[in-house]
């Protein structure tokens, strides 16, 4: 084999090297992201979060989406609901 159609050889897997490695960088980043879980407060719970369950029911009615909600530890106590973040929230 020649020198510089090693050159070439040694080039051309470099480069597909480089490639398998941006490419499997970017997958896990997706992956990760993937299952961000984002939180917002509800929008029609009314009065104190005492009992979660009425939170939880009250986030579910107000987007189909969602994965429910609970009262927060915060005084005072709010309902905040949570679900599967948008993939340009992360």
């Amino acid at each position: 084999m020649a020198p510089s159609s090693r050159k070439n050889v040694s080039a051309a897997v470099a480069v597909v090297l480089l490639l398998l490695i941006i490419i499997t960088a970017g997958n896990a980043e997706m992956a990760a992201v993937e299952g961000a879980i984002c939180s917002h407060m509800s929008a029609t719970y009314l009065g104190l979060c005492w009992t979660s369950k009425g939170c939880d029911i009250t986030c579910r009615n107000e987007d189909w989406n969602s994965y429910g909600g609970k009262c927060d530890n915060d005084f005072p106590p709010h309902c905040i609901c949570y679900k599967k973040c948008p993939p340009w929230h992360c």
